[in-house]
């Protein structure tokens, strides 16, 4: 990032956020193997797979810029010491703006977290949003 940032002309010299984020996106068919092999659990009396066999795409991007710091495409799951290897090119960045994934913990030392990924947590875990309201959504939402 310093050797980025020695680069930029004399009137760029501002403050040069990131964002890293990862997505699991499902292999072919995957989805509907998934659907067969739950089935099959729930008449044994086994948990489901939580999750399709899928694939890892993490980026890592700095807006001002407009680059990419960092593609990652893994065919295993995300852990921290691939975050560590994803993450290294930001070190050294003002701020990095994470999801709040516990992976990236450690990785750079400005990490912030995405208020719109905390947001999301906080209804998923908040009962009233957990059970489906059949009137309209204004009513619905007077109520939270």
């Amino acid at each position: 990032m310093k050797l980025l940032r020695d680069k930029l002309p004399e009137g760029r010299k501002e403050i040069i956020p990131a964002t890293a984020d990862e997505t699991y996106p499902a292999k072919k068919d995957a989805k509907k193997k998934q659907k067969g092999e739950n089935q099959k659990r729930k008449k044994e009396g086994k948990n489901p797979l939580p999750h399709p066999e899928g694939f890892i795409v993490a980026a890592a991007y700095l807006p001002t810029l407009n680059i990419f710091a960092s593609l990652c495409v893994q065919d295993r799951d995300f852990n921290h010491l691939l975050a560590l290897m994803f993450m290294q090119p930001l070190r050294g960045d003002d701020y990095v703006v994470v999801d709040g994934e516990p992976l990236y913990n450690g990785t750079c030392d400005n990490l912030k977290r995405c208020t719109i990924h905390r947001r999301r947590r906080i209804v998923r875990k908040d009962p009233r949003f957990q059970e489906p309201k059949k009137n309209d959504l204004s009513t619905y939402l007077k109520g939270v």
